[in-house]
């Protein structure tokens, strides 16, 4: 499912929970003037996010959490602490930049502006980064029950044990976390606006 875009002012929705299961992305302009918009739940989605009008004219968006899940899974099993809290603190990094960010502006009948804004850009930027940093985490969590753990455990416990009993418990949960191509990515998101905006003209 895609949020698609909405051309009127939203006036009276101060947050937004967006399922992980069903959205796929949001459309261009999907928040197009939301005044009260003030926090919004999201899934970690690659994508989500590819226009950059998507918050054009919400003032008052300052706060973006995520979805419950499988992120949070994956950083409670990381072995380290120091990871763990690497990971809470660029989650909330988004916070800390979407209050200063510019809304833009849209009003085509007094002002004739049409700005997009840097709230979206700020968001996809952070995604990009939350993503990024989990799966180097899990790949150096991989590595060291490889490198480390394994080996250090194999001195005192039998090998089969430590296979098939104790790394096994160390290992992440199975949920997969991808990053796409910027270059492949804007260029599917421009294709789509461009029919969206053909078909909202006919």
């Amino acid at each position: 499912m895609r949020l698609q875009h909405r051309r009127y002012k939203c006036s009276l929705h101060e947050t937004c929970t967006c399922p992980s299961t069903m959205l796929e992305r949001f459309g261009w302009s999907a928040f197009l003037n939301c005044t009260s918009l003030e926090r919004i739940t999201v899934p970690l989605k690659y994508g989500m996010f590819p226009s950059d009008d998507t918050f054009q004219g919400c003032e008052k968006l300052n706060h973006v959490d995520l979805v419950e899940g499988e992120l949070h899974e994956t950083i409670t099993a990381l072995q380290l602490e120091e990871w763990r809290k690497d990971m809470y603190e660029e989650i909330d990094a988004i916070n800390q930049i979407l209050p200063t960010a510019y809304a833009g502006c849209y009003d085509m009948v007094e002002m004739d502006e049409d700005i997009a804004g840097e709230k979206a850009i700020a968001i996809r930027s952070w995604i990009r980064s939350v993503l990024g940093k989990i799966i180097a985490y899990k790949a150096e969590h991989r590595r060291l029950l490889d490198e480390d753990v394994a080996p250090t455990l194999q001195r005192v416990v039998p090998q089969d044990i430590v296979m098939n009993s104790i790394l096994p418990f160390l290992e992440l949960p199975p949920h997969v976390f991808e990053v796409e191509d910027d270059e492949d990515s804007d260029d599917d998101v421009e294709m789509e606006e461009e029919g969206e905006q053909m078909e909202e003209e006919d």
